[in-house]
């Protein structure tokens, strides 16, 4: 069967949402910055530029098959690093086996406590009676299309922009930490298991 998830929006509705939220914002405008209809319309581009680079991410990650078993999540962690890189995350990968990395993308602020999202990057194999390349992620009736679509990567781009949109708008006093494993589809023991190992070794906590 195939995967969908909901609410991928048009062109129309992600400029509408965009415009609502800076209307939303409206108290913060400071005179100084100067044309409040400059203001409106730069958070409102913004808004819907993160909405397009967001959808375009899910996109790419649904097109790494990163089918367990094979060993082939690489391609799908760098897809998560560089978005955690361009924005100011600190990025570690530990190859746990060829083409099996898992990454811890990390923002230190402070001393408080801190927030850590887990995901995995694998999914199950594709099999049969799909009515197109379970790897070609495709938008249709207001949904995206493919492999791994629900389990787990949307929900992967999802929780990276939800940190870095917090990080940059609210500065958070503590660690905001990524995890992202793989061999969570299989018997898991390159995953979760290896990471936590790998924390302890290195007296995270």
């Amino acid at each position: 069967a195939e995967v969908v998830i909901a609410d991928c929006r048009t062109a129309e509705d992600v400029v509408a949402a965009a415009f609502e939220r800076a209307y939303r914002k409206r108290a913060s405008f400071d005179p100084r910055r100067g044309s409040p209809r400059a203001w409106v319309f730069g958070i409102a581009r913004n808004t819907a530029l993160d909405e397009l680079r967001r959808r375009k991410r899910t996109a790419a990650l649904v097109e790494e098959p990163s089918e367990n078993p094979g060993g082939t999540e690489a391609a799908t962690v760098e897809v998560l690093a560089g978005a955690c890189r361009s924005s100011g995350l600190s990025i570690s990968t530990h190859e746990v086996a060829p083409q099996r990395p898992n990454l811890v993308a990390t923002l230190n602020a402070g001393s408080g406590p801190g927030v850590m999202f887990l995901g995995h990057s694998d999914v199950v194999p594709a099999g049969p009676n799909w009515t197109a390349d379970p790897y070609r992620a495709r938008y249709a009736d207001g949904r995206i299309y493919g492999r791994g679509a629900t389990d787990m990567k949307s929900g992967v781009a999802a929780f990276v922009a939800a940190a870095i949109d917090f990080v940059r708008e609210t500065p958070p006093d503590g660690a905001v930490i990524l995890t992202i494993t793989g061999d969570e589809e299989g018997v898991s023991r390159d995953g979760t298991i290896a990471l936590v190992d790998w924390m302890e070794a290195e007296g995270e906590r």
